[in-house]
């Protein structure tokens, strides 16, 4: 898949181009389905638009937590075998675009089709929808948004299921097990002293954390997955001031401080539990090793 970085004073220039449109943040079911449909349809070289940063990070100037890393959009993109993503450098000046400049901008880089969700809005006011990109005289394709049990499949109904702790109904809606990425750094290592050593996780990027909880997953490193027990909370048992998010691996007895793994979430557990001692502790993680082993041989 090629990818193409350009900037609103430096565009990129391609004849005949079908481009699906969205925030794809999560790149989840629903945006999955309009890949499919772009592959399959498209008229021409099929390509995905992304934003270099969230559009709430600019918008709002907050560091809002979300989903996917541009860097997890662009190997979801790959995987749903899109030719080519063009990244746009996402800045105020790029939000402020009404929906006729963002159309000219599409005209401009060599745009003719478009594949988009039937609730997509586009251009500064959200002024832009899939009526007035016919109107401009690209071919649209617009995708029906998915319903699973009701509810639509959405980035924000995600977000609140990640919250609430349900990280099966997230996974569901998703379409793949929900991950955090990050980089091993230095606990308090108390755990190795009860024979339950972790690795400590600082993500990558601002993501949506999970409810605090154990949970059952996987620990990515060096590419290969290890069963896990995933704790996310502020370790009450030894009066720990900040939310850490770390896992004890099964069958993994090595330092890798420093090297990036990726933290991927099966299912909640338990809450977080404070304990009398270390002892109470122990006790409990032993019972939440079997009931790990239990769910993953399932």
């Amino acid at each position: 898949m090629d990818i193409v970085s350009f900037s609103l004073s430096s565009l990129p220039k391609k004849e005949n181009l079908s481009i699906s449109l969205g925030t794809f943040d999560g790149f989840h079911e629903g945006h999955a389905f309009l890949a499919r449909t772009a592959r399959y349809e498209s008229s021409y070289l099929n390509a995905i638009l992304l934003f270099s940063i969230s559009p709430t990070c600019v918008l709002s100037k907050l560091d809002a937590p979300y989903l996917t890393s541009l860097e997890q959009k662009i190997r979801q993109a790959k995987i749903n075998r899109y030719e080519a993503a063009y990244i746009i450098e996402a800045n105020e000046e790029f939000f402020s675009l009404t929906h006729k400049q963002f159309e000219k901008l599409l005209f401009d880089i060599g745009v003719k089709e478009v594949f988009v969700g039937e609730d997509y809005r586009y251009g500064k006011d959200a002024t832009g929808n899939t009526d007035t990109l016919i109107e401009a005289g690209f071919k649209v394709h617009v995708i029906p948004l998915l319903i699973k049990e009701g509810i639509k499949i959405s980035s924000s109904n995600i977000r609140r299921y990640l919250l609430d702790g349900d990280i099966e109904k997230a996974n569901s809606n998703l379409g793949y097990p929900y991950e955090i990425e990050g980089k091993v750094i230095e606990g308090n290592k108390i755990g190795r002293t009860i024979g339950f050593p972790t690795l400590n996780l600082l993500p990558s990027f601002n993501n949506i954390v999970p409810k605090e909880g154990v949970y059952a997953g996987l620990v990515y490193v060096r590419g290969r997955p290890y069963k896990a027990m995933i704790s996310v909370g502020h370790n009450p048992t030894v009066k720990g001031k900040s939310l850490s998010i770390e896992g004890h691996l099964l069958d993994f007895d090595e330092e890798i401080y420093g090297r990036q793994v990726s933290f991927a979430f099966l299912k909640r557990v338990r809450d977080i539990i404070e304990f009398k001692d270390l002892n109470g502790l122990k006790a409990q993680l032993e019972k939440d090793k079997e009931t790990l082993l239990d769910l993953l041989n399932e």
